[in-house]
């Protein structure tokens, strides 16, 4: 009789046995944390069996013969055992976000966690308990696999792939559920200059990956951007997107850093004096290198980004769509659920104002004299 047991996105039990007459079997999936049987399916001898559930769990399987005398039981337990966690994104903030969650996985299963990310050369160095591979790489002598992204059945989250609803969780915390950790926020670890020389500049990111999480109020960037040129400040562009992307135009005064590698653009941000961006992966790259760093957002509330950040949102308007509905796939740049095509179109973000901005701006601008590292943000809301 040949066992096998793994749990490569799943737990799963497979039986052969070198004999003609057909046994039957009942393989129940546990959760030792809640001890309720998740899946309970019946097999013979030459059939598998996996549980519903991909993300990690305390599993125990139990497997009972029906019609003869058979028992078998197995715990998971990853200790010193090889993990694999794939990244089911190329975004950079989602990638910045559940980094830091790999190691307290390596840490606290006691198990050595191979990694597949789409941006490795950012965290190689800067995580060496960890094993990197490139996506798609073929990784042997694994225990387990898990993966780390926002799964959906249409249009719907998919409760197979997620303990709880990831689009009401901070972002952090969808890898910590999919790992089966605490949360706790964590600050990805980054090749950062201790002695980097601070210019006079601020670095502002206008673009995000759709119209829905830009900060759309007509004239807001421009004023910000008169403002901080009369403070004396030089004003960087650090979208890779183009003048005029979405009919969304450079403010006049600032200029642009050129497309370049990450690393090259954390240099960029460490030499600044501050960020201001929208919910977009610059913003959690910003954080990440240590910057204090403005979130002008109404698409995402606030606690999905991460709670040190100066966060300004409108509450009394339509605001958070991000945690309320499920983005469609192909709904377009200017996806609006409940408002769209009428005058209340992105009213999260058109009706936050420059002056809520320039009050936070305001705030740091006291707070750099005396220290360079990042205080504490509050919302600033209307």
């Amino acid at each position: 009789m040949k066992i096998n047991t793994s749990f490569i996105k799943g737990a799963f039990f497979e039986i052969n046995e070198d004999v003609n007459q057909k046994k039957r079997f009942q393989v129940e999936f546990i959760n030792k944390d809640t001890n309720r049987v998740e899946t309970v399916l019946e097999i013979d001898n030459h059939s598998w069996a996996k549980a519903s559930k991909s993300y990690l769990v305390n599993w125990k399987i139990i497997v009972r013969g029906l019609d003869h005398d058979f028992y078998y039981e197995y715990d998971f337990d990853c200790t010193g055992k090889r993990l694999l966690v794939d990244f089911d994104t190329k975004l950079v903030g989602d990638t910045l976000a559940w980094m830091p969650y790999l190691e307290r996985l390596s840490i606290e299963k006691q198990c050595t966690v191979v990694c597949s990310t789409f941006h490795n050369s950012l965290f190689q160095d800067q995580y060496p308990n960890l094993e990197f591979v490139e996506p798609g790489s073929t990784v042997h002598n694994l225990y387990a696999q898990y993966s780390l992204g926002f799964f959906r059945d249409n249009d719907k989250w998919d409760p197979y792939k997620h303990p709880e609803n990831p689009f009401h969780q901070p972002l952090q915390k969808v890898a910590s559920d999919l790992l089966g950790l605490e949360y706790k926020e964590y600050k990805p670890r980054l090749a950062l200059n201790p002695n980097v020389q601070k210019k006079k500049q601020v670095c502002i990111a206008i673009h995000g990956s759709m119209k829905t999480k830009n900060w759309n109020n007509p004239s807001g960037w421009q004023e910000v951007t008169d403002y901080l040129t009369q403070q004396g400040f030089k004003v960087l562009i650090v979208s890779k997107e183009e003048n005029g992307f979405r009919d969304l135009q450079d403010p006049t005064g600032t200029e642009r850093h050129p497309e370049g590698s990450l690393q090259e653009l954390i240099k960029v941000l460490e030499e600044s004096q501050f960020f201001i961006g929208v919910s977009s992966g610059l913003s959690w790259l910003a954080w990440a290198a240590n910057l204090p760093t403005v979130i002008i957002s109404g698409f995402t509330d606030s606690y999905v980004e991460p709670n040190s950040v100066h966060r300004i949102i409108n509450r009394n308007v339509c605001h958070g769509c991000f945690g309320t509905h499920i983005l469609p796939k192909n709904s377009g740049d200017d996806w609006c659920p409940e408002h769209k095509g009428t005058e209340r179109h992105f009213e999260c973000s058109t009706t936050i104002t420059s002056t809520q901005v320039i009050e936070k701006i305001d705030l740091i601008l006291k707070m750099l004299p005396t220290t360079q590292s990042q205080p504490s943000g509050k919302d600033i809301g209307v």
